[in-house]
């Protein structure tokens, strides 16, 4: 508990972050592993043999990188300007982008209404938009050029929003900005280490109701280093280790 607490405490940068070359390998295992599914779980055991089995039915839902239109995606990037982004810390907050589809944002959270990820985004975005506050948005490392791009030009609708690409370091924005908004994952545990305004829109697996909600914007809880560990002690009783 203790080893990790220090590394958080220092900044340390995640082991879940990749490089931008690794992401670029990766488009290629999203895009192969997209068409087996498609064409050999889904058409083929699916819909010719009529196997009903859970990983052929839904086979083609995950789908990830699988069209060279999304390398485009990245026009809908703004760009990195930190000078920017400081000069309105304490009217802006920052929303990590999650993986989609995923467990931890669909299925474990604590309101049926907040299952749809995409509409909960708006939602959360338009109440900040109301109270004239700026949503910095960044796209999530593993997710690069794999999200539809009709949710990119959704979100620039949106005049409060800045989107940046997935490549700016998370704790480069921490030096500039004050207040964090998360649904899950490890960049509110990230932030509470280093006493960043953290904010939920849902219930987490490391929240235990301590974290305010995003509607209640402005009251965020400081916690001790006692309350800091007792979050990693609870997070590490259900990881394995390897």
């Amino acid at each position: 508990v203790d080893t990790v607490l220090n590394q958080l405490l220092q900044k340390k940068e995640s082991p879940l972050a990749i490089s931008k070359l690794d992401a670029y390998k990766n488009l290629l295992r999203y895009y192969t592993s997209y068409y087996y599914r498609y064409l050999i779980r889904y058409l083929y055991f699916f819909k010719l043999r009529g196997n009903l089995g859970y990983e052929y039915r839904f086979a083609p839902f995950l789908k990830g990188f699988n069209s060279i239109k999304q390398l485009l995606s990245k026009e809908y990037f703004d760009n990195y300007n930190k000078t920017i982004i400081e000069k309105n810390r304490n009217k802006s907050v920052y929303m990590p982008l999650h993986w989609y589809p995923e467990a931890t944002i669909d299925y474990w959270t604590d309101s049926s209404d907040k299952a749809n990820y995409y509409e909960n985004l708006y939602k959360v975005i338009r109440f900040f938009n109301d109270i004239d506050i700026d949503v910095i948005l960044k796209e999530h490392p593993a997710f690069f050029s794999c999200r539809e791009t009709h949710v990119y030009k959704k979100l620039k609708e949106f005049s409060n929003v800045t989107l940046l690409h997935p490549f700016v370091k998370t704790h480069d924005l921490f030096d500039v900005i004050d207040n964090v908004v998360v649904w899950n994952g490890s960049t509110g545990v990230e932030a509470l280490m280093i006493d960043k305004n953290v904010y939920c829109t849902t219930e987490s697996y490391y929240s235990n109701n301590l974290i305010p909600k995003y509607t209640d914007f402005g009251t965020a809880k400081v916690f001790s280093l006692q309350e800091k560990k007792e979050i990693v002690s609870k997070i590490l009783k259900t990881s394995l280790k390897v």
